[in-house]
């Protein structure tokens, strides 16, 4: 299963999963076709934690952009105000009752990651996967991403968005979440996206 496909700099990559218990491995093709692969621990814990790094990776990566949507939330956040925290047990509730963390992070993965040379610019920081209609949400590599993933987050994007928190934003924190409910790291989220 492919959790992710990305153009950064002029190469692009891809991170493949084999099924538990199955050898996983990530081939990285720059300009030529040579891959190099390295091996992973292998079943969930090694997919989680390839796809954590990942995420850390884009979030450090990824440019600066002034708050917007999500204003209200950073400067709860900042204070460790009743909303934020109120989401954040909400996601965390999520998770738990759900067991939908993979794909939570998947979801923001593939919102940063997924990229179109054609027409569309593709990835972060729009959300743009939630338009179903057309562009990313009709790409084959986010296949499952638009009906389950935001059909999970449906309730907490009504309660939430745009009053506390944009689109981008909510996936965001939802895979850092998701990470940290599965035994990850606490990774600070950066707002700001739309």
């Amino acid at each position: 299963m492919a959790l992710a496909s990305a153009a950064a700099a002029g190469s692009a990559f891809s991170m493949m999963a084999a099924p538990q218990g199955s050898q996983s491995r990530i081939v990285t093709r720059a300009s030529g076709p040579s891959p190099a692969s390295a091996p992973s621990s292998g079943g969930v814990a090694g997919v989680t934690g390839l796809v954590g790094a990942g995420l850390v990776a884009s979030a450090a990566l990824s440019r600066s952009v002034k708050p917007r949507g999500g204003k209200n939330l950073v400067s709860m956040a900042a204070r460790g105000g009743e909303s934020y925290d109120a989401l954040v047990k909400d996601l965390e509730t999520l998770v738990k009752e759900k067991e939908c963390g993979p794909i939570l992070v998947r979801l923001s993965w593939h919102d940063a990651g997924v990229f179109s040379d054609g027409k569309l610019k593709g990835g972060c920081p729009n959300a743009a996967m939630r338009f179903t209609d057309a562009g990313e949400g009709t790409f084959g590599a986010n296949a499952g991403l638009p009906d389950v993933a935001l059909g999970l987050l449906k309730p907490i994007t009504e309660k939430y968005v745009p009053d506390t928190i944009g689109h981008a934003d909510l996936w965001t924190l939802a895979a850092n979440v998701a990470i940290k409910v599965m035994g990850g790291p606490d990774i600070k989220t950066r707002f700001g996206r739309k």
